[in-house]
């Protein structure tokens, strides 16, 4: 009875996981078995990994001893839709697939096959699943801004449901849930200390919590949308942008320079001796002094809009995301000057970080994948694209390890880790 049992067990879950894929045999190729009048046993334990950017090595446990061989069935972007694309023999436990682009995301299927039937089918595995670490929901609503504590402790994030939330990046667990804004709140940052952070809204609200008691510090009211903040390096300031900028002292909760401009500016940079504000909006990069808010230069893009600007921690490079799925570079020596645009994504480019320590560049589009780039060749190193929507922001950890991703998917991904030369 046992073998007729498998049998009829492979039929019925056969028939309710048909609709997954595409292009499937009613039959197995033909062979002779290697013993007993019965499918195979599935295999297990399938596990995905890139050994060079365009060869994917597939591993798995046969647990049959009476297999032909095996099918490896393959889905490009999705974990639905697979597609028959590989045969072995019997008795192989490792296959590499040849002539794959790190462009996409990759699923993987195995089933054991013989003269008499299929066996089920193995786990999924997934290329881009070896550097996702976690995956945190809660929200009914797009997240659109990510930050990191300085040490990495706390994760905070905002989205369309007005709400900021602190998450443990070590487990991926919920910490606690913030309602005060009135709006979509668009940016959030931590203070280099790590003793406070701020969070921006649609309502023109920046507020400074403490990061241990999680009340608000100062309320801080613009004259419109916070779409972009940045605390000054000796954390007792914070520069926002709203259209215009607005540098704010964060203990006293007054403004100590604001700054107009014809150009609608949406996000914003300080360099690491707090005396230059970099902010972007439209087709131009403007420079102030940080003090009084004196322009230093304005640089012209010709693209389809600037949607981010990062700074690298020298001060030496700035890169900008734009409309059109450009990413900008610009280096400075006695001023920031053009230095190569490299076409980065199909779509917009929505959210870009830069992580000194190991030597990446982060970009964050439209086109639901993230990718990251060489600090130093601007070469694509991977391509991450586990997220089912646009990609809002993007930001590493301090150190570099880690990746934190705000999806209009509803959900926050943490990457890593990473190291350079990965």
């Amino acid at each position: 009875m046992k073998p007729l049992l498998r049998h009829l067990s492979h039929l019925v879950i056969s028939a309710l996981i048909g609709p997954l894929f595409i292009g499937c045999d009613d039959e197995p190729p033909t062979g002779t078995g290697q013993g007993g009048n019965y499918p195979p046993v599935a295999p297990a334990n399938l596990k995905a990994r890139a050994i060079s950017l365009t060869d994917i090595q597939l591993t798995w446990t046969d647990w049959s001893g009476n297999e032909n061989g095996f099918e490896i069935w393959e889905s490009v972007g999705s974990d639905t839709g697979f597609g028959l694309t590989e045969r072995t023999g019997p008795n192989v436990e490792l296959f590499i697939l040849r002539g794959k682009s790190t462009q996409y995301a990759y699923y993987y299927l195995v089933r054991a096959f013989n003269v008499h039937g299929f066996s089920n089918f193995s786990n999924i595995a997934s290329l881009t699943n070896q550097w996702l670490r976690f995956t945190l929901r809660r929200s009914e609503a797009p997240y659109l801004a990510v930050s990191w504590h300085p040490r990495g402790y706390r994760l905070i994030s905002g989205g369309g449901d007005y709400r900021v939330r602190i998450w443990d990046p070590s487990n991926g667990e919920l910490i606690n849930t913030l309602k005060r804004h009135t709006d979509i709140v668009e940016c959030a940052a931590f203070s280099p200390d790590s003793s406070a952070f701020a969070t921006g809204s649609e309502d023109g609200l920046v507020i400074v919590w403490d990061a241990v008691y999680l009340c608000p510090r100062q309320l801080l009211m613009n004259n419109g949308a916070v779409t972009g903040m940045k605390f000054f390096p000796d954390g007792t300031r914070l520069a926002c942008t709203h259209g215009g900028v607005t540098v704010w002292d964060v203990w006293e909760g007054n403004p100590q320079c604001e700054i107009e401009s014809e150009t609608t500016l949406r996000n914003i940079e300080v360099t690491s001796n707090g005396r230059t504000i970099i902010a972007a909006g439209g087709n131009f990069i403007l420079t102030f002094n940080a003090d009084d808010g004196a322009p230093i230069d304005t640089m012209r893009v010709l693209s389809g809009g600037i949607n981010c600007i990062a700074l690298s921690e020298d001060d030496r490079l700035l890169v900008a995301g734009t409309g059109d799925g450009k990413l900008i570079y610009f280096e400075y020596q006695d001023g920031w000057e053009y230095d190569q645009t490299v076409q980065a994504h199909e779509q917009s480019i929505f959210s870009v970080d830069i992580s000194s320590e190991i030597g990446y560049i982060v970009t964050g589009s439209w086109d639901w994948t993230i990718r990251l780039w060489n600090l130093e060749t601007f070469a694509l190193i991977r391509t991450l694209s586990d997220h089912r929507y646009s990609i809002y922001s993007v930001a590493f950890s301090t150190d570099g390890n880690y990746l934190a991703s705000a999806s209009g998917d509803r959900t926050i991904k943490i990457w890593g880790p990473f190291n350079a030369g990965d």
